[in-house]
């Protein structure tokens, strides 16, 4: 039975890579993204389903990659299957995140909740330095898209920060130093 993989965050520039990777290895992918027009192109990507906001209630699964924090985590915890895995790496929405313990005991029993920060994980010997490697070989063999969609010179930085902050970049921004 395939795992079934969700992926918060779908159309930013993690969540793009992590719907990519999670297809290549033969999961249901189901990507989380903010708004319809947020969707687009992440199901060309690997995602099998798009969904517009998580819902505390439906199917569990295996993995959940999750980056907005908040109401978003809260939901991921009430979905994460037996023994699955949430893969918490950013909180996106600034928000604290409450939620039913009672129900994850009964519902989620062994499910782990690890909180990964890319800095530590690189800190540490033996880390994910060899991974990095193999991701930017998938990029080189056009086997992983970086799906960049803004490149700007070093001096439209500014310019640049905003449209990620604002959310208008599907992906990655790419600056060029000039």
């Amino acid at each position: 039975m395939r795992r079934r993989v969700l992926v918060t965050g779908a159309s930013g520039g993690v969540g793009r890579f992590a719907v990519q990777l999670a297809s290549r290895a033969g999961a249901h992918v189901t990507g989380v993204v903010g708004s319809p027009e947020r969707g687009e192109g992440v199901r060309e990507l690997g995602a099998e389903e798009i969904v517009v906001g998580l819902d505390d209630e439906g199917e569990g699964f295996d993995l959940i990659l999750e980056s907005a924090g908040g109401a978003s985590l809260a939901a991921a915890l009430a979905r994460i299957a037996s023994g699955g895995t949430i893969v918490s790496f950013g909180n996106s929405s600034r928000e604290a995140t409450t939620f039913d313990v009672s129900g994850f005991y009964g519902r989620a029993t062994g499910a782990r909740l690890y909180a990964f920060l890319i800095f530590d994980e690189l800190a540490r010997e033996g880390s994910g330095a060899a991974d990095l490697t193999l991701l930017a070989e998938l990029v080189a063999e056009d086997a992983l898209d970086p799906q960049i969609s803004l490149e700007a010179g070093w001096r439209e930085s500014t310019e640049a920060i905003e449209a990620l902050l604002q959310r208008r970049v599907a992906g990655k921004a790419v600056l060029h130093v000039d």
